[in-house]
């Protein structure tokens, strides 16, 4: 079937490919009783042998078509030379590959050629590194790591990264600090959070843990102190005429009378530097290099105490000119307090969890070039996808035999090029094609000048010997490669146009125009003292009166037609 080939980047790949069936060159019998060792290039020689066996089955075919064939595909793949660039991640020193053939034109992207069993990704996208580098995340199996890369990767020239190992650590990692009467193995580090006994405070950070303990045991010791005040207060009351009154005012109180709040300030941590304690236990994580199973921190607490002045009193009697008392009862104002401040320091042991695992992923990244000695023996041990190689050779011989004049090897698409038939013909010609092919087979540098009259010359001798010698001229599955033209209809006749208008619109049938009676105009000039008539044209137009009206019949045929058609 046909794949893409409006693109202009599709039809130039199409080219180029092209260029490498022609120029692949086929210096042995095909049809030998020796089974053909594969060349440099085996996807370029499947592809000339599939269509040399396809020419020898066609009729009419010979040699000058063959030739024409391969100058179709040289012709075509000049104009697309240049077409992916060179400094493409899929290329090979500057050589396009299949496997960016098959992402440009067959409509694959490069990780839908990879086998799922293979540690081979691609990625087509990047992050941007503060300083303008660029990076990509990597995952497997929940780990992921972030590496960086020196190209920014695109569709036709991804970033491939091969996973050398993963080890797998816990699914999460414990953000901040959590509390459990046990901890998980996901807990990095872990504490006692009374000092003697569970619950555990853990976390993925020995300072945070440490931080979190000495918190709780600080505040579960500390109550502020509190005032409660009640009493009942008389004020006198003096009049104008020196009437003496007293009443009585309640008053009750709760107020702050001591309080404290605190900062905790890390100071210095101790790693334990012995490997082994008294007892033989390990001073290190068993797994983890460097990480000891204990770090003292030494924690500094300062605490900051606010208590009301000894000399304060809640209540305030006010006496005016005329004798008369008034008491009044509030709790301490902030100028009632006095602040103080101490520090002390606490070491506090952290322990490791012996049974944290650490996560990791080791991969490289790069290009083809530079990735091929990782993956080269696992590709080699998958075989190649023949649907792919088809959809590639049917669009090749499709846009090669869709040129002005092509008169060379047909190809229609009511019969592609299929998977079975490039299986038979690889069995034919001893070729096993892998997942390596794809991805590492090129246009040879060396040899560009493909024999195909040569290929197709081969077997037509072989055949005849064989045929000659009384020989069983075997040629595999029975596939039938005759070119069918495809079915048009027929052209409709001028005739077929317009008596569909004529249907379309029946009354125009009986349409005339009314005859106008016109006379000739006659033009008048006054010059030199002399009137001048311009009248000679009248009798001459008269005269050929049938020549003018036939004439303009067939210019307005024809612009009538034109516009009819152009709709």
């Amino acid at each position: 079937m046909r794949m893409g080939s409006d693109s202009r980047i599709k039809r130039s790949l199409v080219y180029c490919f092209c260029t490498s069936l022609c120029f692949v060159s086929y210096n042995r019998p095909v049809y030998s009783a020796v089974p053909i060792v594969a060349a440099a290039v085996p996807i370029i020689e499947l592809f000339g042998g599939l269509v040399a066996r396809r020419a020898i089955q066609v009729e009419g075919m010979n040699l000058m078509r063959v030739g024409l064939t391969r100058f179709a595909t040289k012709v075509a793949a000049n104009e697309a030379l240049f077409a992916i660039p060179v400094a493409s991640s899929l290329n090979i020193k500057g050589a396009i590959t299949w496997a960016g053939v098959a992402s440009a034109i067959g409509g694959y992207s490069v990780s839908e050629l990879i086998y799922n069993d293979i540690d081979l990704k691609v990625a087509t996208n990047a992050q941007l590194n503060a300083d303008g580098s660029y990076f990509v995340d990597v995952e497997k199996d929940g780990v992921k790591k972030k590496i960086n890369i020196n190209f920014k990767p695109e569709v036709l020239s991804p970033v491939f990264i091969y996973i050398n190992s993963v080890t797998k650590g816990e699914a999460s990692k414990i953000n901040g600090v959590e509390e459990g009467y046990s901890y998980p193995d996901n807990a990095r580090f872990y504490i006692t959070k009374d000092a003697y006994s569970a619950p555990y405070y853990f976390g993925d950070n020995y300072e945070d843990v440490a931080i979190q303990a000495q918190q709780f045991r600080t505040y579960s010791t500390y109550t502020p102190t509190y005032t409660d005040f009640s009493e009942t207060v008389t004020d006198k009351i003096v009049d104008s005429k020196g009437n003496i009154s007293f009443t009585e005012k309640p008053y009750k109180l709760h107020y702050i009378r001591s309080e404290s709040t605190f900062d905790f300030d890390i100071v210095g941590v101790e790693a334990d530097s012995l490997k082994y304690t008294s007892s033989g236990g390990l001073h290190y994580h068993p797994d983890i290099e460097g990480l000891s199973m204990f770090y003292t921190v030494y924690l500094k607490v300062t605490t900051h105490t606010k208590s009301v002045n000894t000399n304060f009193s809640p209540c305030k009697t006010t006496t005016s000119s005329n004798g008369s008392t008034s008491t009044i009862c509030l709790p301490p104002q902030d100028y009632d307090y006095l602040t103080s401040e101490r520090e002390f320091t606490y070491n506090l042991r952290v322990s490791t969890n012996g049974s944290y695992k650490v996560a990791s992923l080791e991969a490289k990244v790069g290009t083809l070039s530079e990735l091929e000695p990782e993956f080269k023996t696992e590709l080699q041990k998958q075989a190649i996808d023949y649907e792919v190689l088809a959809d590639i050779f049917n669009e090749i011989m499709y846009s090669a035999s869709s040129q002005t004049d092509y008169d060379g090897l047909p190809y229609s698409t009511s019969k592609p090029i299929t998977a079975q038939e490039i299986q038979s013909v690889a069995k034919e010609m001893g070729l096993n094609l892998t997942q390596y092919d794809l991805f590492y087979s090129t246009i040879p540098e060396n040899d560009m000048l493909a024999d195909v009259e040569k290929q197709y010359t081969t077997i037509i001798n072989n055949n005849t010997n064989n045929n000659n010698n009384g020989g069983n001229n075997s040629q595999g599955e029975n596939v039938d490669y005759s070119f069918t033209p495809p079915e048009l209809e027929d052209i409709p006749t001028g005739i077929d146009v317009l008596s569909y208008l004529d249907n379309l619109f029946p009354f125009l049938r009986d349409f005339e125009l009314d005859e106008k009676k016109a006379d000739c105009p006659i033009y008048h000039f006054d010059a030199f003292n002399q009137t001048y008539t311009i009248e000679t044209h009248c009798p001459l137009l008269e005269q050929n009166r049938t020549l003018t009206e036939m004439i303009m019949l067939i210019v307005w045929a024809f612009v009538s037609l034109r516009i009819i058609l152009k709709s």
